[in-house]
């Protein structure tokens, strides 16, 4: 039976062969994603936390984004689950902090509390689908090569390749301690043994990194360049942009959600 932990290690390097070129997303210049993706949370972002209908033509982008990836939107949602906790903290106290009424349905009040509840819901789920299907489309490491190229430090781009690198390194010496630790103590546990598991983590996490560097070193690893294949600006890569920019000033200007519930009501 598979562990949370190795299930864990299977979805992240899913990740990291997902990104072949089977799909429309994936043949885009990876610049040309990540551009279109900053200026989408940037606008989307700029919504007033009190216009909820407003946020609601935000949605069209992850989905038609997913499609494009053949990757399915259930799928996006359910790797974005684990996010939801943190996200619910951070907006929990809202409706109690403000109770101000802002309309009525059916003679229930609905404070700003709820909809400020809403909005920060809604803004950080979609935020995390666009990241998680950009990163799926595009890889970790073509990823880092769009930022640099748009100039994001170098530095910055170094520590996001080497934390996803060895967060799967981390996994797979994890994994490797606990089939030990079944196959020698069954399902004993206490606290002796957790603080065993996590000194031979820690000690087994820093040999393999040491051996590691030093294999980048001996390649030519100098702390600012990496070899990394270079993806030419193609037309088609325009005509991503330019259409989904266009896509989001409109509904960011013009709300079609409110225009459409106007005619639906009056």
């Amino acid at each position: 039976m598979e562990s949370k932990l190795e299930s864990t290690y299977r979805k992240i390097k899913q990740l990291e062969i997902q990104h072949q070129p089977i799909s429309l997303l994936n043949t885009i210049n990876p610049v040309a994603k990540l551009v279109t993706t900053l200026i989408y949370l940037i606008l989307m972002l700029s919504v007033s936390v009190y216009q909820l209908s407003a946020l609601l033509p935000f949605v069209v982008y992850p989905i038609l984004l997913a499609a494009f990836a053949r990757v399915s939107y259930s799928r996006v949602c359910m790797y974005t689950l684990p996010v939801l906790p943190f996200i619910l903290f951070i907006a929990l106290f809202n409706p109690f902090l403000d109770q101000q009424t802002m309309f009525t349905v059916q003679n229930i009040e609905v404070s700003r509390g709820w909809i400020t509840f809403m909005s920060i819901l809604i803004r950080a789920m979609l935020a995390v689908q666009c990241i998680m299907i950009l990163v799926i489309s595009t890889g970790m490491i073509q990823l880092a090569n769009a930022m640099r190229r748009i100039g994001v430090p170098t530095i910055l781009t170094n520590q996001i390749l080497f934390v996803y690198r060895y967060l799967i390194l981390i996994l797979e010496e994890t994994i490797t301690i606990q089939r030990a630790r079944q196959s020698r103590n069954c399902n004993e546990k206490s606290f002796v043994m957790w603080s065993t598991i996590v000194g031979q983590l820690f000690v087994r996490s820093m040999h393999r990194s040491t051996y590691i560097y030093q294999a980048m070193l001996s390649r030519g690893y100098n702390h600012t360049s990496t070899i990394m294949p270079y993806y030419s600006w193609q037309t088609k890569d325009s005509y991503f942009v330019v259409a989904w920019i266009t896509f989001f000033l409109f509904i960011r200007f013009f709300n079609p959600t409110e225009v459409f519930l106007h005619d639906v009501i009056f």
